[in-house]
């Protein structure tokens, strides 16, 4: 899709993708002297399918009749797996619920979406109530960063119905949905509370709070702090295992010596490609909010600001393989990005084919007037 559409790519010069290309860029150049080239290599095909993805979205940045479905078949699609997943998990082969807690968190993020692109004029309700009960299926999973994301883009849904009016009867009906769902699996909300308390318990060491990744943290401090300037794009879980770190203060014995990746994309992307490295990713992720705060007459300065806190705090634990992440960040930069005039670009025949679909039934229109 990217080579197809590479016309279209390369015409985006804007502040985001120029961050984007950046980074991507900067990734690349880390493989010459990374000590896990296949790794790396995997790290730069994940952020390259942000562009592949917004060659989706570009078709359909100004119908908001596609956000709404999209919200609607992945939200339902989302609530029915998410049931039959914990209805059978018993009999199903295991799987890392922290990766599992992105399928019902995209339609989440689907479904924010299209309260952001402000053409939602019906189906409120049933989209509220599938985001609801998508963040239930978060919930149960454990993953306590998939659920305080969740926990951002209610935040806006809630925000945005209110705006609309009549937003009380639908969070009423939407917090009862979720008291009788989680209701339903007990053990799995029993484990999931558990989780959440280990992390407030301050009698137990930060390791165990945070499952080890105040270790990976700490330890990613202290290879930056030897190779500020990286040490090649996948190139961490080498140096976890090869470095010698037993002797630095505040780390204990988790998974020392052993091929360990970083389990965050800050972490991953400071001791990998170091201070250039960092600088460009969280302008990157700032870039949302700025751009949102930039056209914040056009109600979009609140989107922008739940992507980067969102994909913020998704990359203190996460790494680039979460597609729901991309899929957030493409969608949001087509919706935050300036459009220039469509009729004078049409005229002088520079219009993307895509765009040109959206023009043609307004001649039509006018024809027919």
């Amino acid at each position: 899709v990217m080579l197809l559409s590479l016309p279209f790519l390369l015409r985006l010069r804007d502040f985001q993708t120029r961050l984007l290309q950046w980074f991507l860029l900067l990734l690349v150049a880390g493989l010459a002297f990374s000590a896990d080239r296949s790794a790396g290599l995997q790290d730069v095909l994940n952020v390259l399918t942000l562009l592949g993805l917004m060659v989706y979205f570009a078709r359909a940045e100004r119908c908001h009749e596609v956000w709404f479905w999209m919200a609607a078949v992945c939200g339902s699609l989302a609530g029915a797996g998410g049931l039959a997943f914990y209805l059978e998990q018993e009999n199903l082969p295991g799987i890392n619920l922290n990766a599992w807690s992105f399928f019902p968190l995209t339609a989440i993020f689907a479904i924010t979406l299209a309260f952001s692109t402000g053409g939602l004029r019906r189906g409120r309700l049933p989209l509220a109530l599938l985001a609801t009960v998508n963040a239930v299926w978060v919930f149960l999973s454990g993953s306590r960063g998939s659920l305080l994301i969740a926990l951002v883009c209610l935040s806006f849904i809630a925000v945005q119905m209110r705006k609309r009016g009549r937003s009380l009867p639908i969070v009423a009906a939407a917090l009862l949905i979720a008291l009788g769902v989680a209701s339903q699996f007990v053990e799995r909300k029993a484990l999931a509370v558990h989780r959440l308390s280990r992390l407030l318990d301050s009698q137990q060491s930060w390791t165990k709070r945070t499952s080890g990744r105040s270790d990976l943290a700490l330890g990613g401090w202290y290879i930056f702090r030897e190779h500020p300037l990286g040490i090649g794009t996948g190139g961490f879980a080498n140096a976890w295992m090869n470095m010698n770190l037993r002797q630095r203060e505040r780390l204990s014995v988790f998974r020392q010596g052993v091929y360990t990746p970083a389990h965050s994309g800050w972490i991953k992307v400071l001791t990998e490609n170091g201070l250039p490295g960092i600088l460009i990713f969280a302008a990157f992720l700032l870039s949302f909010a700025v751009t949102g705060w930039r056209r914040r007459r056009k109600g979009a300065f609140l989107l922008g600001l739940v992507v980067t806190v969102s994909l913020s705090v998704a990359f203190l634990a996460d790494e680039f393989q979460g597609k729901g992440l991309w899929f957030l960040a493409a969608a949001a930069m087509t919706v935050l990005r300036q459009t220039p005039n469509r009729t004078r670009r049409f005229a002088a025949g520079r219009l993307d084919p895509a765009e040109r679909g959206r023009i043609i039934p307004t001649r039509r229109i006018a024809r027919l007037n």
